[in-house]
């Protein structure tokens, strides 16, 4: 699932995806 969050920087796109494998 993407988020917009991963598009506004790079620094939210790690979180985004920290919050992708918390989720998983």
């Amino acid at each position: 699932m993407k988020t917009s969050f991963e598009y506004i920087t790079p620094q939210n796109k790690v979180y985004a995806e920290q919050e992708l494998c918390g989720d998983v």
